[in-house]
C-alpha cells in the first residue's frame, strides 16, 4: 500500500504545482529526510504464519 500511497502524493505535488516527476520525487525524498513523511507500515500475523 505504501507505494501506492507515495505515488498519489508525487502525482498530487506534481499537477498542484506544475511539476515534472523527478522534481516530485525529490520533494517526497525532503519531507522523508526532514522527518515530515514516515511510512507506516503494518503486516497481519495471520498472513506470516
Amino acid at each position: 500500500m505504501a507505494p501506492d500511497i507515495e505515488k498519489v502524493l508525487k502525482k498530487a505535488y506534481q499537477e498542484s504545482h506544475g511539476k515534472e516527476k523527478q522534481e516530485a520525487e525529490k520533494w517526497l525524498e525532503h519531507l522523508q529526510a526532514a522527518g515530515r513523511y514516515v511510512k507506516d507500515v503494518w503486516i497481519d500475523k495471520q498472513l506470516v504464519d
